[in-house]
């Protein structure tokens, strides 16, 4: 949808990670996705402290959602993931971007929905449109549950919005600060344990990052090195004396 711009603002930065930053990492997807080996792979670690983080992202595929509509839109995006009350809900209204965000936070869950609209300046003089929808939802502990949560969101995300693209990310700890020669035995069983093979590595103590491939797994993004659906990454926590392991498809939503 297109519209007359009144009043310009030069920012048209703020934002726009949405729409480049999470279309670059999510990149090219082909569906029917066996996640389930990864939340099992993962839990024969024995690590502590586990938890899961789900994110999609889509454009929104029907008419343009006005001002008025969009809180009303969001509640009923909750309703339907199985929130009905004693959630928050906060508004920007801005240019170039604007979002309304419902957030959920259970005893073991936090869930954030969020209808976010850009506008784009054309070089006519016009305004471009585009308003996605975000869900996200971090679970503790419950690993199993991750896999329910993320075929929910993914059935939802079919119906109202387009391009959508759906990662789970898993997190969990060891005591202490694990050496590089401990980081790679485990790094090489948790691919083994997936039939991954390494597409592209960085191993040492100050950045540890290792994307793979597994035919396990349908989903994929492409990369100049091939086709990455595994993610694997760990740091150590000083403050806390613990190392950090994440594992995901297809690359870590965490920050770490």
């Amino acid at each position: 949808m297109k519209k007359k711009l009144k009043h310009y603002i030069p920012h048209m930065v703020i934002g726009l990670w949405i729409l480049a930053g999470m279309q670059f990492i999510y990149g090219h997807y082909i569906k029917e996705n066996q996640d389930a080996d990864i939340v099992e792979a993962f839990s024969s670690f024995g690590l502590k402290n586990q938890e899961s983080l789900i994110e999609s992202i889509g454009t929104y595929d029907q008419e343009y959602l006005e001002l008025s509509q969009r809180k009303p839109y969001v509640i009923s995006i909750a309703n339907q993931l199985g929130i009905t009350s004693d959630y928050e809900i906060e508004s920007i209204y801005e240019v170039p971007r604007s979002e309304v965000k419902l957030i959920k936070n259970a005893r073991q869950a936090i869930t954030t929905i969020q209808f976010v609209t850009m506008e784009h300046e054309m070089t006519d003089g016009t305004i471009k449109t585009d308003q996605y929808v975000i869900i996200k939802i971090q679970i503790q502990e419950d690993l199993n549950s991750a896999m329910k949560y993320k075929d929910l969101v993914d059935q939802w995300m079919q119906t109202d919005t387009k391009d959508h693209n759906t990662t789970i990310n898993l997190k969990g700890s060891y005591k202490g600060k694990i050496d590089l020669d401990a980081r790679n035995e485990l790094s090489d069983k948790l691919l083994a344990t997936m039939n991954g093979i390494v597409v592209s590595e960085h191993r040492d103590m100050e950045l540890y990052t290792i994307y793979g491939y597994t035919d396990r797994i349908k989903e994929y993004k492409e990369t100049k090195g091939g086709r990455v659906n595994l993610n694997i990454a760990m740091n150590y926590d000083e403050g806390q004396d613990k190392t950090f392991l994440y594992f995901a498809s297809p690359v870590v939503g965490f920050d770490y």
